[in-house]
């Protein structure tokens, strides 16, 4: 969030000297609209979760559906209206929905890159594994510990 509102903050200082001065608020418009898509996916994901780790699939995909509709007629009413900011809302959009992707993405990799290291052995068993567990804290009984992989010596 805070690299999308540096971004933003970029661009009213480039448009303005491309002679461009309403696009930078027309961004500023597009992160406010990114930022408030992404929240509302995140408590609406978190009000549809289930017990079981998934999701009320129908009221989800409807919900993201109008989410998205509504960013977009808000966008292209201002490009209908006042085209300099409706494109940089546009734009805004666009900027900060590819800054959250790959900063999102940049964190999973990393988890997962951990957590393959943990699994091979690239560090140590923690100590608060429980006798009849895995390092990975799944039930020693679990079908798949018979496949793990034996930790390195180190």
């Amino acid at each position: 969030m805070v690299a999308c509102l540096g971004l933003a903050l970029v661009s009213l200082y480039v448009f303005a000297i491309l002679r461009h001065p309403l696009v930078g608020p027309g961004v500023w418009i597009g992160v406010a609209l990114g930022a408030a898509n992404s929240r509302l996916f995140q408590v609406t994901a978190s009000r549809l979760a289930t017990v079981e780790g998934g999701f009320q699939r129908r009221p989800f995909v409807g919900g993201v559906l109008m989410r998205l509709g509504a960013v977009s007629a808000v966008a292209l009413v201002l490009v209908a209206l006042v085209p300099p900011i409706g494109w940089g809302a546009l734009v805004g959009v666009a900027l900060f929905q590819m800054l959250f992707l790959a900063i999102s993405s940049k964190t999973v990799l990393h988890q997962r890159k951990a957590s393959e290291e943990n699994y091979l052995g690239g560090t140590s068993t923690p100590s608060s594994v429980v006798e009849g567990q895995t390092a990975s804290g799944r039930p020693s009984s679990f079908p798949a510990d018979a496949q793990e992989v034996p930790r390195r010596a180190q």
